[in-house]
This record gives C-alpha cells, sequence and structure tokens, in this order.
C-alpha cells in the first residue's frame, strides 16, 4: 500500500489490521507459544438407529467408519490446530499503538474446552497451540509459520498474519500446504494456494465492487468525482476501480499518488497539484483508497476542500481519523465502508454463547463491548469472537468433512455445508468458488461525537455485493 512510512501510518496501518484480526497480550518474546489446549473426549464416533428388519422397532447401534490417522495433524484421537495472534505487547513496546487485549491462551483454552467437552470433532478431541506474533517483525513470522506446520505439523491455522507480515501468509497454504483460516483474500495469493483457505473477512475486489455500487446506488458518485490511488495500489485495484467505475457510468477524474517513503513535505506537494485539479476541473467528491486514504483526507480539508470525501478501499470505515494532527472535527462527514459495531455485535446470539463460554470457564471474568473498554483495560470481546469465529468455521467443516479427515474432504466440505454460520457477523455464505465468508456492507459517517476519537454512524442497510 502507499502509506507515507512513517511511526503514524505503520500505526495506523496496524490499527485497522487490529479490528479484523483480534490480537492478545503477549510475553517479551516476539514469537510465544502456549501449551496445548485439549480436554475432553477422543476415540471412535458412533450412533444408533432403530433396526428397519426388528419388528419390535428395538434401536440397535451401528459405528460409524472408524477414525485412524487420517493426515498430517490428525490422528485416531485428536486433531492439532494453531492460533496465531497479533503480539500487541511487541506494538506497545515498539510505541506503535496502545491496544490491550485479553489473553489468548486463556481464550483457547475455555473454547477448545467447550468443543471437546462436546465431543470434538466426530469424537476427535482438538489440540491448540497459540503463538503470538508481532506485526512488524517478518522474522518472528517465518519462525511463527516454521513452528506450526514444521515441528508441531498443525492440521490448520487459525488466525495468520495481519499488518506488514500479511504478505508472509502464503507460508501457510502454499509452501506447507496448511488449511488456512484467517487473513485476507487477493486472486493472486488464492491461486497459489495448495490447502483450503478461508478468509472470514469479505475479499478486497468484492468489498471495492460493493462499495463503490452502494455508493452509485445513494447517489454519491454523481457530478464528477476525483479518485486518487496510491501507485503501488495500481497493480491490484487499479483496473478493478476503473471497469467498476466506468461500468457505473460515473465520470472521474483519475490521479495517482505517486510513493514518497515517508516525506511527507513530497507527499504535501503532490496534494497541492491534485487540489489545484479539483478545483479547475469543479470536482464535487473525492475517492479515496486504503492507501491514500487518511493523508490524502488531511490534505483536502488543509485546502478547504467543499466536496464529499468518501473513502472506498478500507476494512472497515476508517477509525483512525479522530487521531489526525487537525482533530477530529475536521473529519465530519467523511463516508466510507462500515462493518457491524461491537454494541451491535455484542447481541446476537452465536456472539452471547462464545462470551457466556468463555467467562464460566473464568470465574470474576465479565465481558463487555469494546466500545466499553477504559483506556488501560483489556478488550476480551474483541479478541473471543475473533477466536471463535476461526474455530467455529473449523468446526463446522472438519465435522463436514467426515472420519476421513485431510485437506481434500475439509475442501470438499466446502461444496457439501448447508448449516454455516459466520459468529459476529450478519450475513455470509461459503462455496466451493468462495471462501471470502463475510457478506455484510454498508456506509457509515465519520461522526467527530462518537466516543472519545469520533467513530462510524450507519447510514445506509446492509448490502450484499
Amino acid at each position: 500500500m502507499n502509506y507515507l512510512v512513517d511511526v503514524r501510518r505503520v500505526a495506523a496501518a496496524l490499527c485497522c489490521a487490529a479490528l479484523i484480526v483480534a490480537g492478545c497480550s503477549s510475553t517479551d518474546d516476539p514469537v510465544s507459544s502456549g501449551a496445548p489446549s485439549s480436554v475432553g473426549s477422543q476415540g471412535s464416533a458412533a450412533s444408533e438407529q432403530a433396526d428397519p428388519t426388528d419388528p419390535t422397532g428395538s434401536v440397535a447401534p451401528t459405528t460409524a467408519a472408524p477414525l485412524t490417522d487420517s493426515f498430517r495433524g490428525v490422528t485416531a484421537e485428536a486433531i492439532e490446530v494453531g492460533f496465531v495472534m497479533i503480539d500487541f505487547q511487541q506494538l506497545r513496546d515498539l510505541g506503535l499503538i496502545d491496544i490491550r487485549r485479553g489473553d489468548p491462551q486463556v481464550i483457547a483454552d475455555a473454547l477448545i474446552g467447550d468443543l471437546n467437552a462436546r465431543g470434538g470433532i466426530l469424537g476427535r478431541s482438538v489440540e491448540a497451540t497459540v503463538i503470538k506474533v508481532s506485526p512488524v517483525d517478518n522474522t518472528a513470522a517465518e519462525r511463527a509459520c516454521r513452528v506450526l506446520t514444521e515441528d508441531l505439523e498443525v492440521f490448520a491455522v487459525l488466525g495468520g498474519f495481519v499488518g506488514p507480515t500479511e504478505s508472509l501468509q502464503p507460508c501457510f497454504y502454499t509452501d506447507h500446504d496448511t488449511i488456512l483460516i484467517g487473513g485476507v483474500q487477493t486472486k493472486e495469493r488464492l491461486e497459489s494456494a495448495n490447502a483450503p483457505w478461508l478468509a472470514p473477512q469479505m475479499s478486497a475486489a468484492r468489498r471495492v465492487r460493493g462499495t463503490l455500487e452502494l455508493m452509485k446506488q445513494e447517489g454519491l458518485l454523481d457530478g464528477k468525482v476525483g479518485l486518487v490511488v496510491g501507485a503501488q495500489e495500481e497493480a491490484v485495484f487499479g483496473d478493478l476501480l476503473d471497469t467498476t467505475l466506468a461500468e457505473l457510468d460515473v465520470e472521474v477524474l483519475r490521479l495517482t499518488q505517486e510513493d514518497v517513503q515517508g516525506d511527507e513535505l513530497a507527499g504535501a506537494s503532490q496534494w497541492e497539484v491534485f487540489n489545484e485539479r479539483f478545483r479547475v476541473d469543479e470536482v464535487n467528491t473525492v475517492l479515496l483508497t486504503n492507501g491514500t486514504g487518511n493523508f490524502g483526507a488531511e490534505q483536502l480539508v488543509s485546502a478547504d476542500f467543499e466536496g464529499q470525501i468518501l473513502f472506498v478501499d478500507t476494512n472497515d470505515l476508517v477509525h483512525t481519523l479522530g487521531d489526525s494532527e487537525l482533530g477530529k472535527n475536521a473529519f465530519g462527514g467523511v463516508i466510507g465502508p462500515m462493518t457491524i459495531l461491537p454494541d451491535e455485535s455484542f447481541e446476537l446470539p452465536e456472539v452471547r454463547e462464545c462470551l457466556n463460554i468463555v467467562e464460566e470457564a473464568n470465574p470474576g471474568l465479565t465481558v463487555r463491548p469494546s466500545s466499553e473498554i477504559a483506556d488501560g483495560d483489556d478488550d476480551w470481546f474483541t479478541e473471543i469472537v475473533g477466536m471463535c469465529r476461526w474455530l467455529r468455521v473449523f468446526e463446522d467443516l472438519a465435522t463436514e468433512a467426515g472420519p476421513d479427515l485431510t485437506n481434500d474432504t475439509f475442501g470438499e466440505a466446502i461444496a457439501t455445508i448447508e448449516d454455516f454460520t459466520l459468529v459476529g457477523v450478519v450475513d455470509a455464505s461459503i462455496a466451493p468458488n468462495k471462501t471470502d465468508l463475510r457478506d455484510d456492507l454498508r456506509l457509515g459517517r465519520f461522526d467527530p461525537d462518537r466516543g472519545a476519537n469520533g467513530g462510524g454512524e450507519p447510514i445506509t442497510d446492509w448490502y450484499v455485493p
């Protein structure tokens, strides 16, 4: 992404990543693993049914296919999985962000314990190892991948890398043929996968197209629209943005923000030219991408741009606007895509179930929505929802795959599963050609009065791209 790479920009990127992937508290080691979590039943799956040849209707026991050591990380007794979580302690030590989350090892123990108490996966218990990785430490990420795939030989990884380390995600599904549930998919990475890869988040391509469609539907793209794309985003989103806007019959002034390697003066000089072009061409709306978003919004506000500012390629309505040096009030009215709010998610039945499991396993712990967490306190809610979401996806598909659990049968389950829910979201679906699971999208407007640093206020109903 074409960020102006200084500490403030890196922190903003990590903050956005943290909103998607639940993080954790940590030790000082950039990669630290907890003891595997495993509680509950083991053995083969069995069932009982009425004997159709017996006129009395008595129940005759029948046994399902015997459980075997069917694949790497799968024995007759257990399935090995790994959680890869954000090491927020490392980020705090570096002075990048001050986010605190509940302990992922405690959460894993509770969720895995509940799963195994219910019989595990068709009689196999699940054993989980938690590894915490700093998103700015490639060496730690590479080591985590080797530990999980080569040393522990896990069957699946839940979570994955975020931020600058996200480019190392193929270490799992390409280099080591290991199932991944997590991350954000791109077409190129998905094509390289040698093992099933499921992304709970909507793919960037679907999100961009859906956001533009919804903006057009809401009348936000009327008149002449300026579009500023980061130079490093051109290869990924350039054609998609151009094609979608052309299909929507939007009149566009297209500009590219060159990579200035953290030189804000050089970046500001580019924007002086952009702002003059917008004035001369009578642009009344400006679309900003993920790589041009916050910096571009600051430059537009500083130039007294009076039109509408839209964010198109963000994972959520940008939450870091309130941290700008210009102050949160400068950005009231900025519009962009927005996911479900913590207060809304908190009331969903499947979310309440996950929270209750962790609370019951940890007497004295009361989980509150992220919006109610005071500065300096741990946010257990975000961490629990993320980990429970990944684990439930794994449980559903591994169960659908049947007793002969392998990469192939897990992949086949994607085509046959019928009962599927993605914890903490409004709408989701799965199919062999659709492995980015989330389907809910809406627009929100930045409200400086929402919370201490401002926040998104929904302005549309949910939309499925």
